[in-house]
């Protein structure tokens, strides 16, 4: 179910953590000496790593068509992967936050929604324009990804700067109420990614032509 593994190839760009530097949302570890959990975190930073090579590969385009589009298929895949690993766990009656579940569907499924949770607002936090575009009109998109944020709150997965993200893509989603002084920090103005590409909307519009003008008076011309 790890299907952004094999969306993007050659991801050969190195990146940086979101909030690396801020450690200070950390919710309180409960992982009861859970090996099978602790084992999972150590896997999961491997992943977040491959989540951001692959986000730096769609900004690298530089082009406003194309992200969009990958982003659309991107994000209709995830949700149809996120689904069907929340149809699993129900059936399964698996609570997030018991013991990491060593039946093998049931795992995979639980790592399918916690990595494509967080590689979605991995997505949503620094390309949001095109992200809003796109999810903002699915309100069954919604719906999955105000579970799945839930869901990995209480996973005891998500700590220091994954929290962190967690909770600003909760906020930026209206998830969860806005702090007073929410920004989010990849939230630029898109024309300076793209480097002479416009928008689509902007390339919608005509261009004005120019009035047409008479015949000027000419100060040589004899009266």
């Amino acid at each position: 179910m790890r299907f952004y593994a094999h969306v993007l190839v050659c991801l050969i760009t190195s990146s940086t953590v979101l909030c690396g530097e801020n450690q200070e949302e950390v919710p309180p570890s409960n992982d009861s000496g859970d090996k099978d959990l602790l084992v999972y975190r150590r896997l999961f930073q491997s992943r977040r790593q491959e989540h951001l090579e692959a986000i730096n590969n769609i900004l690298s385009l530089q082009d406003y068509e194309k992200q969009y589009k990958l982003i659309t298929m991107v994000f209709e895949k995830l949700f149809e992967v996120l689904n069907g690993a929340r149809f699993i766990l129900q059936q399964a009656n698996y609570i997030p936050g018991e013991k990491f579940p060593t039946e093998e569907q049931t795992r995979e499924a639980l790592s399918s929604v916690l990595e494509n949770t967080a590689f979605f607002g991995e997505l949503l936090l620094r390309l949001p324009d095109i992200s809003h575009d796109i999810y903002d009109k699915k309100s069954e998109w919604k719906d999955a990804m105000g579970w799945a944020v839930g869901f990995c709150e209480q996973s005891n997965v998500f700590e220091g700067i994954h929290y962190k993200m967690l909770n600003l893509m909760s906020q930026e989603l209206n998830i969860i109420p806005r702090d007073p002084d929410y920004v989010n920090p990849y939230a630029v103005d898109q024309k300076m990614l793209f480097q002479g590409s416009e928008p689509l909307e902007k390339k919608k519009k005509k261009e004005k032509k120019p009035r047409k003008r008479g015949p000027r008076l000419s100060s040589k011309q004899e009266l």
